[in-house]
């Protein structure tokens, strides 16, 4: 528990220090996930996988609902400065998504749309909106929901809690920081989840014969 404890406490720190704000909300996103499929370990994994999937389907209904009730717009105007770019990159996204919201506008397109959008959205979501449109949006959220659905077991397991404390935290990044083609990204993720296999796969009792 104390590794835990302090590694927690150096990402928080650094974070505070560096004026980081994506690091403590993965952060928070992390522990909850993990503590809700450890104590519930049927239902938890399978609630989470209809969130994820509704993050990626729902994005763009969601910008534009607050751009319409003119939330969007009152928010933009009171973050600082890196989350007021975000936004305003979120809400290039969803004008172009309206252009071709079935089968977006081609794998890594998002780079063309400077000065609205500078590399990618910074948000996973509204990048795969964008790029593959509906078509892709489904694939991804099909993705999510099966993998954290997988996680569900009808008795408690730290190296699951663990799996699902990952994704939470990398959705979280791909939600407000990092492009989704980008290969360190890609690459973190195939690292991360070759861990929490091994870690469940360690975590697994050993099946002896009778």
């Amino acid at each position: 528990m104390w590794p835990i404890v302090l590694m927690a406490a150096g990402i928080a720190g650094a974070s505070l220090s560096l004026a980081a704000d994506a690091p403590i909300l993965a952060l928070v996103v992390s522990v909850l996930f993990g503590l809700a499929v450890y104590r519930w370990p049927v239902v938890a994994p399978r609630v989470l996988g209809g969130m994820a999937a509704t993050l990626f389907l729902a994005a763009p209904c969601v910008v534009w609902l607050t751009r319409k009730l003119g939330w969007f717009q009152e928010l933009e105007g009171s973050v600082s400065l890196s989350w007021s770019q975000r936004m305003g990159y979120w809400r290039h996204a969803t004008d172009w998504i309206g252009d071709h919201p079935l089968r977006g506008w081609g794998l890594d397109a998002s780079r063309e749309f400077a000065p609205g959008i500078i590399l990618h959205p910074h948000n996973g979501a509204l990048q795969i909106w964008l790029e593959l449109g509906l078509i892709g949006a489904v694939s991804v959220a099909v993705f999510w929901g099966v993998l954290f659905a997988n996680l569900s077991r009808p008795e408690r397991d730290a190296g699951r809690a663990a799996a699902a404390a990952t994704a939470g935290a990398y959705l979280v990044f791909s939600a407000v920081s990092f492009g989704v083609w980008q290969e360190w990204w890609l690459a973190l993720g195939a690292v991360a989840a070759t861990a929490c296999m091994a870690v469940q796969h360690q975590a697994a009792p050993e099946k002896r014969p009778a």
